[in-house]
């Protein structure tokens, strides 16, 4: 299958020197970046990315919130051995192979699948083909459930990095009750386990919107391979009472012999609900519903990893107990091992999930910066975009020093939106010149965007308003070049002709890569 595949991302300048080069364009202010492209960090333990998202925190109150992973525990590439599945708040699900259960069990190099899944993704392990390895079950904040196909091998894409979440024409397929695609709101958190015991797996849902916050059960009312859902059949499994962004995890945690839920919350509470039959039921949506026994301690501490936690129950260590696995906001996956027994647990704190880190830290310019998001409510496309600072030799034997653009594991990925900071005063109807230095190889394009903010008074009582942009194309070559291209600034409304003299422009770079290897390498940018 062949689709066309566009990436676009914009190398944020921010403030921009008096003088019109951008700021710190010698490099000469940098940060060594952890390089977490391998899912591994420089301190050897499991990481994935993290992104920033504004939530209802306390009734119309919104608040900027980290969301980082969402571990499960399979084998996904049919070789025997378990897996450890990760999934990112940038829309990317991880593979690690796993060490052999035992105590000090450890995780190899991560690998991401390319395509996006969608903002704080969550995840949960099923296969809708008997006797193949699970797909994956995906839940996002938008609130959808969707279905991601399992090849057999652990590949969940075709070759074109297809399906997506957000693709209009090549979407991933949702999960559906009575015909409509599941929805509960936003933040959904899917969980798929036999709940009824009637040999067909149900779907278990955390939901996350503000006050209305429960974890719900769909009964599989269709075939173990084909599950079909209805809305007839939805029914409560745990209440919130107040408790937000509830993230399911599914395990016998008092050994006697049914399931019982664990879901972790906005605060980082571990919350036990436990599997007792039902008394004097007087709703049947009800019959399913669980107590809230307790809140799980670790060490005496009831939010070992922070807020945000997303847990998974699993036998870790190979000792017949539950271990609880907790992704946590900052994108670590933390182990507390289970030191009780199988019918009562006692958690340990929270340690991280060891591994090797193969890809190094890396120095990259504070003043840059790669954004994936443009509103932080919508959530874009995703990519292997990021920027290094290196240094080359000249034919002079000097070092010459420059940012380069390019891309993680060859995923150039889709159209993406980026916003940043950083601005300059230019004289309307003034001639000007970029002067940039740079090379590259593998972009189908490549341009400077300037955007000011403009209004104009159209009559007495209406104003008018947009933000125009001044698009500056250059085509780099595979040899360090300086490229001169001018341009003129003008009003957007004629009315402004004349009287608006000046504008403050925001500066970006749009870059559209054409090969897995393609990159950009800028040296330095001025305005003449």
């Amino acid at each position: 299958m062949h689709t066309l595949r566009r990436f676009s991302a914009l190398l944020l300048a921010l403030p921009l020197c008096t003088h019109g080069e951008i700021a710190n364009l010698s490099f000469s202010q940098c940060e060594v970046t952890d390089n977490l492209w391998d899912g591994i960090n420089e301190r050897n333990g499991v990481q994935v990315f993290t992104r920033s998202l504004q939530i209802l925190v306390d009734g119309s109150a919104e608040s900027s919130q980290r969301f980082g992973a969402s571990p499960r525990v399979a084998d996904v590439n049919g070789d025997g051995k378990e897996d450890l599945v990760v999934a990112d708040a940038r829309g990317f699900v991880w593979t690690y192979p796993l060490s052999p259960r035992k105590p000090g069990r450890q995780a190899g190099k991560g690998t991401f699948t390319h395509t996006y899944f969608g903002d704080a993704t969550t995840l949960s392990l099923f296969s809708f083909t008997p006797g193949m390895p699970p797909d994956l079950v995906c839940g996002n904040n938008m609130g959808n459930i969707l279905v991601a196909r399992n090849n057999g091998q652990g590949v969940f894409t075709t070759s074109d990095n297809v399906p997506r979440f957000m693709d209009p024409q090549q979407p991933f397929p949702f999960l559906k009750a009575s015909g409509v695609p599941i929805s509960l709101g936003n933040f959904s958190a899917p969980y798929m386990a036999d709940w009824d015991r009637d040999g067909k797996p149900d779907l278990i849902v955390g939901d996350g919107a503000y006050s209305a916050n429960a974890v719900y059960l769909y009964r599989n009312i269709g075939s173990p391979s084909s599950p079909d859902f209805s809305t007839k059949e939805r029914y409560w499994l745990a209440y919130g009472m107040g408790r937000e962004q509830l993230v399911p995890a599914v395990g016998d945690i008092d050994g006697d012999g049914d399931l019982d839920l664990v879901a972790g919350d906005r605060l980082g509470y571990l919350n036990w609900y436990v599997n007792e039959p039902r008394q004097n039921l007087t709703d049947m949506k009800e019959r399913f519903l669980l107590d809230h026994k307790q809140v799980f301690s670790f060490d005496g501490t009831e939010q070992p990893v922070g807020p945000l936690v997303r847990p998974e129950l699993t036998d870790w260590d190979g000792d017949g107990d539950l271990d609880l696995l907790l992704g946590a906001a900052d994108g670590r996956v933390m182990l507390a091992v289970n030191e009780g027994t199988p019918k009562e647990p006692s958690f340990k704190s929270p340690v991280p999930v060891p591994g090797t880190d193969v890809l190094k830290p890396y120095e990259s310019p504070t003043s840059w910066r790669i954004d994936h998001m443009w509103y932080p409510v919508m959530g874009n496309p995703n990519s292997g975009a990021f920027m290094m600072r290196m240094t080359d030799t000249n034919e002079l034997g000097q070092a010459v020093k420059f940012v380069r653009y390019s891309y993680a594991d060859g995923f150039v990925g889709t159209l993406q939106h980026i916003i940043g900071t950083g601005e300059q005063e230019f004289q309307a109807d003034k001639q000007y010149t970029l002067v940039i230095t740079c090379r590259g190889q593998g972009i189908r394009l490549a341009r400077v965007d300037l955007q000011h903010h403009e209004t104009a008074k159209q009559s007495a009582d209406t104003m008018r308003e947009d933000w125009p942009v001044d698009q500056i194309q250059f085509k780099p070559s595979a040899t360090w070049t300086t490229l001169r291209q001018n341009f003129t600034i003008k009003p957007r409304f004629p009315e402004n002709n004349g009287v608006v003299t000046s504008f403050r422009k925001s500066m970006r770079y749009f870059v559209e890569g054409a090969s897995p290897d393609g990159y950009l390498d800028i040296q330095s940018v001025a305005f003449e």
